[in-house]
């Protein structure tokens, strides 16, 4: 039985927001407001879920067979 496994992601749209992010947070009040969003929205979509038996991508940790190999997934 495969299981899932999440993973980052380091280049994409996830990065560059964690990014402005952490740059933002310099500028008080409100960029900091702004910088923590972005950094917790960045790292949402930095996050992966992979099927261990073939390597793809899943949509979510809750689907129980991957789409490309047809293996049923448990929980990691």
């Amino acid at each position: 039985m495969a299981q899932i496994t999440e993973n980052y992601e380091l280049l994409g749209i996830g990065s560059l927001l964690i990014l402005i992010g952490i740059l933002s947070l310099s500028a008080l009040p409100i960029g900091t407001l702004i910088g923590i969003f972005l950094i917790i929205w960045g790292v949402n979509l930095v996050k992966i879920y992979r099927c261990t038996s073939c390597g793809n991508r899943v949509e979510s940790k809750n689907i129980l067979v991957c789409p490309s190999c047809r293996e049923k997934l448990g929980v990691s």
